[in-house]
């Protein structure tokens, strides 16, 4: 056994020295790996009993006394050992061989292992230990399926390993961790050497320095974490170093001091599930540093203190996907640093403080797939490389100002896209385009004013805010405005002189004011509806300049105010102007400080309105059904070629048969005369007058005329 022990240890001394010298070096375990007091020196027990005996028996070990700090301990008959006690000491302790399996237990008491634990020690061997009570496991180094199988279940007490805990070093081992136990190591190993490791925690806390899945080109590391304990990386974690690693969580907490790698070196793949309530943190995580990475988020937190790159080298191959009630954070995201990201939420929250940054490197390639869930973000930035955000259902939430030259399609995939200006000023001047609508929505503005035109065919719906657009900013869908409080504007923008007039009726099935109340910001403009009429019910409001209504025009059903501020703050005063050439009838009631011009064609006004900026029949003929269609004591003007007719009362008429002219007041004084103090302003130009009287004289089917000629 002793020949047998030494040349396994010289196994043990090539493997280190090959595969980690520098990472040994550091810890300051050459004299361990390298001669001096090793194992090799050691005195060598073997366990002997056939049944279940206590480790500090003497008859049940050869030499007849238990193992003392400088002894080799071997189980490999097939036997039992229980810890109880303190005091269980020996330089290492190895469980199966090639001669059996063997197993300890350990119900309580210590067990200090100067050098190393060994489960599994030789392949087809199988090695086991547990930890069930109350006690105290050291080891400067642990083995779990050296070259065999190894097994270890710790639901409670303490595993304390002073360097390295490895998992599947060339053999299979596994490790379950629960209850309110704690493990401890400086690194810990899952699978080197072609091994499998594979570590399962539902509880307990498990400290460890740095963490490795799959840290040789072959073999495969695994852990799940699926109930409250706790893993805490004081420095960095690993999935996927050279190989293949998996990590899922689906409960408990994975703190990570350092940062968080999938896919570390170019051969290595790793990948980590985070659903449930589990919360992860690390201070910045690579996804795809330089091999390829997969996160896939379902539920839980992800909180990366620092930034997120995925696709970090240029080899580098990173994806997250997000979804559910899935929560990520971190200052900036980078998909596709210098190689490939690609990023795909279909639900749950992305909170981006800083920028996002998409194919930040030449030659990078990054592509963000918004389809549902929000995106918080204060800046989105196109790098160098190949850029792609394609934009189908979710909301895109502005954490601050926020301003992008990034293109962006809008799918429809999932629904229309929603940008939610949260009370801020987003600019996307860099183009929509696809077959999706765009929904907005926050009590900010969203300036839409493509250099080269938005053309998403979806429509647009405006929800709350403004929307700030140039000629080509809305596409060439329908325009709803549903507001569901205070006023959504609808602002003409224009840039370096260029009239923006966008006839909004034009669009595909056209203008419709669903409900609340729409905003005209006219920007100083004249602006011609003549398309087709606005549809619904919801009212309007005309801000800062002109809004003619031509053939087919219609304003809904809504009351119509004509104001002179937008959002509270102080602009020019807004006119309603109609230019028919045949006949128009508007039910809607008409308030505000601004004016009514008559330009052409017949305008019946059937509602009394309250508007104070005066009447101007320029052209046409203007008929007031309701007596109080032309407000009182508001300025009327009739111009060359206009005519005025009004219905009932005939007090007016009366008035101009007792003195009344052009160039004075028609005023009858009769107390229901809503038009008492009404003045009337001649134009130089030949115009005339027409009223209709009703009232008594009606009823005898008198009509009178009378016309002047300026």
């Amino acid at each position: 056994m002793d020949a047998r022990g030494a040349c396994c240890r010289l196994v043990f001394q090539e493997r280190r020295e090959r595969r980690w010298p520098l990472l040994f070096a550091a810890l300051g375990l050459t004299a361990i790996l390298t001669g001096g007091s090793g194992p090799a020196q050691a005195a060598t027990c073997s366990w002997t009993a056939v049944s279940s005996s206590d480790w500090s028996l003497p008859g049940s070990w050869s030499g007849g006394s238990p193992p003392t700090s400088n002894d080799d301990a071997w189980i490999v008959n097939g036997g039992t050992v229980t810890v109880s006690s303190p005091g269980d000491v020996c330089n290492t302790l190895s469980l199966g061989s090639t001669a059996g399996s063997g197993t300890v237990q350990m119900n309580g008491g210590t067990n200090f292992i100067t050098n190393a634990l060994y489960l599994g020690y030789d392949a087809g061997s199988t090695g086991a230990y547990s930890v069930i009570g109350t006690g105290q496991l050291s080891a400067s180094i642990e083995y779990v399926g050296y070259s065999g199988t190894g097994n270890f279940t710790q639901s409670s007490g303490i595993n304390s390993v002073g360097s390295s805990f490895n998992l599947g070093y060339g053999g299979s081992g596994s490790y379950i961790l629960s209850g309110n136990s704690q493990l401890s190591a400086s690194y810990e190993i899952l699978s080197t050497a072609g091994g499998t490791g594979n570590f399962t925690q539902s509880g307990g806390t498990n400290t460890v320095s740095d963490l490795f899945l799959a840290y040789d080109s072959v073999g495969s590391g695994t852990y799940t974490l699926n109930g409250p304990g706790l893993l805490s990386v004081t420095g960095d974690e690993y999935v996927g170093y050279y190989a293949t690693g998996v990590f899922t969580q689906s409960a408990g907490s994975t703190a990570v001091t350092g940062n968080l790698y999938l896919g570390r070196y170019s051969s290595g793949n790793g990948s980590y599930t985070l659903n449930g309530g589990g919360s992860l943190s690390a201070s910045c995580g690579y996804v795809g540093y330089s091999g390829t990475g997969n996160f896939t988020q379902s539920g839980g937190t992800n909180a990366i203190l620092n930034d997120l790159y995925l696709g970090y080298n240029s080899s580098g191959n990173g994806t997250y996907t997000l979804s559910e009630t899935g929560s990520l954070s971190a200052v900036n995201e980078y998909i596709a640093n210098s190689g490939s990201g690609t990023f795909t939420q279909s639900g749950g929250t992305n909170s981006v403080n800083g920028s996002l940054i998409l194919a930040n490197s030449s030659g990078s390639n990054g592509t963000y797939y918004l389809t549902g869930g929000t995106l918080s973000v204060s800046q989105i930035v196109q790098g160098a490389g190949n850029a792609a955000f394609n934009f189908g259902g979710g909301v895109l939430r502005a954490s601050a100002p926020l301003s992008t030259a990034l293109s962006m399609t809008l799918t429809g995939s999932g629904g229309n896209a929603t940008v939610d200006t949260n009370g801020y000023a987003v600019a996307l001047s860099g183009g929509l385009s696809g077959a999706g609508g765009l929904i907005v929505q926050g009590t900010g503005t969203l300036v839409l004013r493509g250099g080269n035109g938005n053309t998403y065919g979806g429509g647009t719906t405006l929800l709350g805010g403004s929307i700030d657009f140039n000629a080509a900013g809305l596409g060439s869908g329908a325009v709803e405005v549903n507001p569901t409080g205070g006023t959504a504007w609808l602002i003409w923008g224009h840039d370096n002189g260029t009239s923006n007039t966008t006839d909004l009726t034009a669009q595909t099935n056209g203008l419709t004011l669903v409900a609340g109340t729409a905003g005209f910001d006219l920007q100083g403009q004249t602006v011609t509806f003549g398309s087709s009429p606005i549809a619904g019910s919801g009212s309007l409001s005309i801000a800062n300049g002109t809004l003619v209504l031509g053939n087919n025009s219609g304003l809904g059903t809504g009351p119509v105010a004509l104001v002179n501020s937008v959002n509270g703050n102080a602009t020019g005063t807004g006119f309603l102007s109609f230019n028919c050439s045949g006949s128009t009838t508007v039910a809607n009631t008409i308030s505000g400080v601004g004016g009514l011009i008559q330009s052409g064609g017949t305008l019946t006004l059937t509602a009394s309105n309250t508007y104070s900026g005066g009447t101007s029949v320029v052209n046409g003929l203007l008929l007031a059904e309701n007596a109080g269609a032309i407000p009182k004591a508001s300025l009327l003007e009739i111009g060359a070629g206009g005519s005025l007719v009004l219905g009932n009362p005939l007090y007016r008429e009366l008035g101009l048969l007792l003195g009344g002219g052009p160039a004075g007041p028609l005023d009858s004084q009769a107390p229901d005369d809503p038009q008492a103090g009404t003045p009337v302003q001649a134009v130089p130009e030949p115009g005339t007058l027409a009223l209709l009287v009703g009232g008594a004289l009606g009823l005898l089917g008198w009509a009178w005329r009378r016309s002047f000629a300026g």
